[in-house]
């Protein structure tokens, strides 16, 4: 049994940001240059960037060129008071826009906006862009877990009902490393 790598963890994600603020723009040449890697595994790691809301494409001429999109919110208006309400309201599932959640929390929607763009600057929340449009979300990372080739062998070939078992009981052991915070600094 073969593994294939997983192209977007932290440390790719943080290569391509790092490029991305030394040059004004890159290609997904560059891109695969500074990560060493195939094509596809530069598409997942923009993709998953561009999910997250830290870059953006730009078309120029006939090539795609990708550049790191900037927090452009007045930290004027800015309420660190309501970080925890928001992340209790998120913490429900919800992904919405700026406007719908100043709309059901009763928030003015200047400052919704803003205090929502800080909180994903942060990493406290995430942005999905749809165009200009940003839909919140308080969508975790995944944990990365480890095991030996006994443990896979095992997993693998015991029955479904004592897998999901052992894997009940490997979600109560600390044996997981807990995702870092993402955010971009300024």
């Amino acid at each position: 049994m073969t593994f294939n790598p997983q192209w977007n963890t932290q440390d790719h994600l943080d290569a391509v940001m790092q490029l991305l603020e030394r040059q004004e723009s890159a290609s997904s040449e560059d891109i695969r240059k500074v990560l060493n890697c195939p094509p596809v595994a530069a598409h997942s790691v923009l993709e998953e960037l561009i999910a997250q809301g830290f870059v953006q494409t730009v078309g120029k001429t006939s090539a795609i060129r990708y550049i790191k999109r900037a927090f452009d919110h007045d930290m004027d208006l800015v309420h660190e008071e309501w970080f925890d309400r928001l992340i209790e309201w998120f913490a429900g599932g919800r992904a919405e826009s700026h406007f719908s959640v100043a709309s059901q929390l009763g928030l003015n929607a200047r400052e919704g906006k803003a205090t929502l763009e800080e909180m994903r600057r942060r990493g406290m929340l995430f942005g999905k862009f749809v165009g200009s449009m940003c839909i919140y979300s308080l969508r975790e990372r995944g944990m990365t877990r480890h095991a030996s080739g006994a443990e896979l062998e095992q997993l693998v070939s015991t029955p479904r009902k004592q897998r999901q078992e052992a894997l009940q009981e490997a979600l109560q052991k600390p044996k997981a490393r807990p995702a870092r915070a993402r955010g971009l600094k300024n």
